[in-house]
């Protein structure tokens, strides 16, 4: 009997448009509100609109987990074609996302809901590799019983050049900020248990600061994964970025790394310049 299991996620999983259709991977949208009217995330706004929308009008945006209404819609979408559906949210401890998800999966037999226990491309990797497992034909328990293990290997971190966004937002306070501004100093932070914590801080310029950060993240995390990484931004400079891919090829033979985009769902809370490496390390 044919295994139908479809892979599913929130977009703040960061998985756009190319690696969606790539992957096979269907998404439920953030909601982004920006001086009282509501975008949705990927489908509506991209980060860069987001950030001339604040520019143009000084109100920086907000984010809304999709609705319970809106998972029924999707995993009715697929149910309904007789799919089981493994659905990964970002972190339980960030959003209200993944209990929306519960609540509505309890209408929809064979509706799985992961607690992706990361942010950004930190949990969309995992729900890639749940799809390359569904492409193979595996089953849903096959899928979920290899993934559920891999968050605590997950490395997801990322260097934030002003701080102003994640103020605005509440995650930080506008003391912090004001400190870290005058300061020039660029936080790293990193998910500890589903959490975001500032790790480290660097000072100097954002080149400077950015091969250090690469540097201390893969030394750090040991032995890795090398399927595949990922690099996740907002940053102006695609040198920049470039540098970063070409540090991290240097430090370990990843078979690919995908630089990525990082939707406004996620950066209306790290602003511009921000930038994330996201990798797996290698199981012990």
């Amino acid at each position: 009997m044919e295994c139908k299991v479809k892979i599913t996620v929130d977009s703040n999983a960061d998985l756009g448009t190319a690696l969606l259709e790539r992957f096979s991977i269907d998404d439920a949208s953030v909601t982004v509100d920006v001086a009282g009217k509501n975008y949705l995330d990927r489908l509506e706004i991209n980060s860069a609109k987001m950030f001339q929308l604040v520019e143009e009008t000084g109100c920086y945006p907000t984010t809304a987990a999709p609705s319970v209404g809106t998972y029924m819609e999707l995993f009715e979408k697929w149910t309904s074609q007789g799919y089981e559906v493994i659905h990964f949210n970002i972190s339980s401890k960030l959003s209200a996302g993944h209990q929306n998800a519960l609540i509505a999966a309890q209408d929809y037999p064979g509706v799985h809901c992961v607690d992706g226990r990361h942010l950004s491309t930190g949990y969309g990797q995992l729900a890639i590799l749940a799809a390359e497992m569904a492409a193979q034909g595996k089953t849903a328990e096959e899928i979920l019983e290899y993934v559920a293990g891999l968050p605590e290997r997950v490395s997801t971190s990322f260097i934030l050049d002003k701080l102003e966004y994640m103020a605005k937002g509440g995650r930080c306070s506008a003391v912090a900020a004001f400190g870290a501004n005058l300061l020039k100093l660029k936080p790293c932070l990193a998910i500890r248990d589903g959490k975001l914590e500032i790790i480290s801080k660097y000072r100097g310029s954002l080149k400077d600061v950015l091969v250090k950060y690469t540097h201390d993240r893969l030394q750090e995390a040991g032995q890795l994964d090398t399927r595949r990484a990922f690099i996740t931004h907002t940053v102006e400079d695609p040198e920049l970025v470039e540098l970063v891919r070409r540090e991290m090829l240097a430090y370990a033979p990843f078979e690919e790394i995908i630089v990525n985009d990082a939707g406004p769902g996620i950066t209306a809370h790290c602003g511009q310049n921000c930038l994330g490496i996201m990798f797996i390390k290698a199981a012990e």
